[in-house]
């Protein structure tokens, strides 16, 4: 009975450790995929390095949150149109349009995430030197809204607010 329980034991460890390793590794491809993005847009828009940092940042989410749960994410029915302009973003740049696959995919990223920017912001907000540049008054207005609470920024994208012009008579 107790070797049956030791190896029990052994097994979930090592079961723990190599879902640690994958979480790990995800969240470095994330990261890595982020960065060649961001200097393929620095770069004038190298369709290679554009089309690098999706593939991994594509592999690095599916290895943080596993393969079914990021099908389930980017199949749920209220997030189908920021899937099909995110892929289509992605297909775009990998077909060598990178400057509108780019709009495009970025319009995608927005639908898809811009549920979570405000939970990114209240965590910046608590770093020290971070959160002391978003309390700055000019910068305080633009990650709140009016009443104090952070805004929807997928609302935002998806009904853009409208300015009226004012003629001076």
């Amino acid at each position: 009975m107790h070797k049956v329980s030791a190896r029990l034991a052994r097994s979930v460890q090592q079961l723990t450790h190599v879902i640690l390793v994958r979480t790990e590794i995800g969240v470095a491809l994330t990261t890595l995929g982020t960065l060649f993005m961001f200097l393929g847009v620095m770069l004038f828009f190298d369709a290679a390095l554009l089309a690098l940092g999706n593939m991994l940042f594509l592999s690095g989410l599916t290895l943080i949150i596993g393969p079914q749960k990021t099908f389930y994410f980017f199949a749920r029915k209220q997030k189908l149109r920021g899937t099909i302009c995110f892929l289509g973003g992605v297909l775009l740049v990998f077909f060598k349009y990178p400057f509108i696959g780019m709009i495009v995919e970025t319009f995608g990223f927005l639908n898809l995430f811009g549920d979570f920017f405000p939970v990114v912001l209240t965590f910046l907000r608590q770093l020290p030197f971070v959160g002391t540049f978003l309390s700055l008054p000019y910068i305080r207005p633009v990650s709140r809204g009016s009443s104090g609470r952070l805004k929807n920024f997928s609302s935002l994208v998806t009904h853009p607010p409208t300015f009226r012009y004012v003629a001076d008579v």
